[in-house]
């Protein structure tokens, strides 16, 4: 399977490990970077081999997530969408130490390169992704340990999810007729890509989602920033 194909198991999976409840209206926060640990992933303590995210990475990767979906990025950010970043950042550090400790490839300045393409397209263009970093002051050190993490996840999900989103023609018909069709093998071709995707993208995420708590229930993590509302 190609790093272009694990890009798109990576977009799919920041999808997945953001939580699905609409963001309230209220407990809105300011636009200003704050720093400080936000969570310890592989130790109660900060070490030579503990992952430390600290909150000025949570709040970049909540606002990559809101470049996605809003004009302005740069506004005012929910606790639940710097909730939803923090679990994305652990879920990421967890299948990065995985990565890592079975000696998955890491990624060559190839995938770096294209996964950086991939990151400002989820923000809509290059520009609109340096008019968010320049917002934030994000150093290029630190938007390239984005990057890093970013491909070297999508490295271990090319490698470990393998036929995980292969979709029968079976599963097809038998979702066709879930939604309502009487003949799903005269269903368009079209409409059974569109259905083919929508399976393969529930696979992948419930394949994910037995990585993560796999992981998580190995690994220690100590949560600091709680992002609760207030």
């Amino acid at each position: 399977m190609s790093m272009e194909r694990g890009g798109s198991l990576f977009a799919w999976l920041l999808g997945l490990l953001g939580a699905l409840a609409a963001i309230p209206a209220f407990a809105q926060l300011p636009a200003a970077r704050v720093e400080g640990v936000a969570a310890l992933v592989g130790g109660k303590a900060p070490g030579p081999d503990v992952g430390v995210i600290l909150r000025s990475d949570v709040e970049l990767k909540a606002r990559i997530n809101l470049a996605r979906a809003s004009k302005d990025p740069l506004g005012p950010l929910t606790q639940e969408a710097l909730r939803d970043a923090l679990r994305e950042l652990i879920g990421e550090e967890l299948i990065v130490r995985e990565a890592r400790r079975i000696r998955t490839v890491e990624p060559g300045q190839d995938d770096l390169r294209d996964e950086r393409k991939r990151l400002a397209e989820s923000c809509g263009g290059a520009e609109r992704l340096s008019q968010l970093l320049t917002g934030l002051q994000v150093r290029d050190q630190e938007l390239r340990a984005v990057v890093q993490r970013r491909a070297l996840v999508a490295a271990f999900l090319t490698s470990n999810l393998e036929g995980a989103t292969t979709i029968t023609e079976g599963q097809i018909d038998a979702a066709l007729a879930e939604a309502g069709y009487a003949e799903p093998g005269k269903a368009s071709p079209e409409t059974r890509r569109i259905i083919a995707a929508a399976l393969a993208r529930e696979a992948l995420n419930r394949s994910v989602k037995r990585w993560v708590r796999v992981l998580s229930a190995r690994v220690p993590v100590r949560v600091y920033a709680r992002f609760d509302a207030g």
